[in-house]
C-alpha cells in the first residue's frame, strides 16, 4: 500500500439531478453495467436492501479491500467510523 496524501484539489465537479424515487427497487443493489464492469475502474459494493449505498461507497474508498472489494463484509467493521445521518443527508439533498 502506498502512502499518498492529497495536498490540493484544483477542480471538483458536482452534478445533481431531480430526485425520482424508484420505490422498493431503489433500496436494492443495482449491478454495474457490463461495459463499465469490464473496465475494472469502479467498486460497486453489494449492499443489502438499505439506504446506506452512499455510506458503503465512501467506506470502500477510505478503507480499500485487498480482495473482493464488492463484498460488504470488507466494510462492516468500519460502519461506525463515518458520522452520516442518512435521514438528514437524504432530506438535505431533496431541498
Amino acid at each position: 500500500m502506498h502512502d499518498y496524501i492529497l495536498n490540493t484539489t484544483t477542480r471538483l465537479t458536482f452534478t445533481s439531478t431531480k430526485y425520482r424515487p424508484m420505490g422498493e427497487a431503489g433500496l436494492c443493489y443495482v449491478p454495474t453495467r457490463k461495459w463499465l464492469r469490464n473496465k475494472h475502474c469502479c467498486i460497486n459494493v453489494k449492499n443489502p436492501n438499505d439506504y446506506y449505498c452512499f455510506k458503503w461507497v465512501m467506506l470502500s474508498a477510505l478503507f480499500p479491500a485487498e480482495q473482493h472489494s464488492y463484498r460488504l463484509s470488507n466494510y462492516i467493521e468500519y460502519r461506525d467510523t463515518l458520522n452520516l445521518n442518512v435521514a438528514n443527508l437524504t432530506q438535505n439533498l431533496l431541498v
